[in-house]
C-alpha cells in the first residue's frame, strides 16, 4: 500500500466459497509449499493461516467469503487506503513497535491489535466494506 511501511511479508487474503471446508484449502495449498500454521488466525474461530517457508515471508489467510473475518480484513485495508492520516498513524505505531524487543510474533500482533480493531469497527460502522 503506498505510503505504508511494511515488513518483507506478503499477506494474501483468500475468500473461500461458503460451504468449502478448511481441509479443501489445505489440500490446494500444500502442493504449492504452504503448510497450515493454525486454524483460527485471529482467535475468532473463523479462518485459517498458512505459511510458505521457515521465514514466514508469505502469509495466506483463508476465510469464508462475506464472513466477519473476511470483511474485517477488507475494512482495515480500505480504511487505510482511504484516509492518509489514519494510515500515517498506523505507520507510526508499527515503527514504534518494530523498535522494541518482542518475546514472540504474537506479542507484536497483540500490541497493534487494539488499533486494528478500532479501525475495523469504525470503518464497518460507516457501512463501508470495499
Amino acid at each position: 500500500m503506498p505510503g505504508c511501511d511494511a515488513k518483507p511479508i506478503l499477506d494474501i487474503l483468500i475468500a473461500r466459497s461458503p460451504g468449502e471446508g478448511f481441509e479443501e484449502w489445505r489440500g490446494l495449498l500444500a502442493p504449492l509449499g504452504f503448510s497450515r500454521a493454525r486454524i483460527d488466525s485471529t482467535g475468532q474461530g473463523e479462518g485459517q493461516w498458512f505459511f510458505r517457508d521457515a521465514l514466514r515471508t508469505i502469509h495466506v489467510h483463508v476465510y469464508e467469503e462475506g464472513s466477519p473475518g473476511h470483511l474485517r480484513h477488507l475494512a482495515f485495508r480500505d480504511a487505510l487506503r482511504g484516509d492518509d492520516a489514519l494510515r500515517d498513524a498506523y505507520v507510526a505505531l508499527k515503527r514504534d513497535l518494530a523498535s522494541r524487543e518482542w518475546a514472540s510474533t504474537q506479542a507484536y500482533v497483540d500490541a497493534k491489535g487494539a488499533f486494528v480493531r478500532d479501525v475495523e469497527r469504525g470503518f464497518r460502522s460507516r457501512g463501508r466494506t470495499r
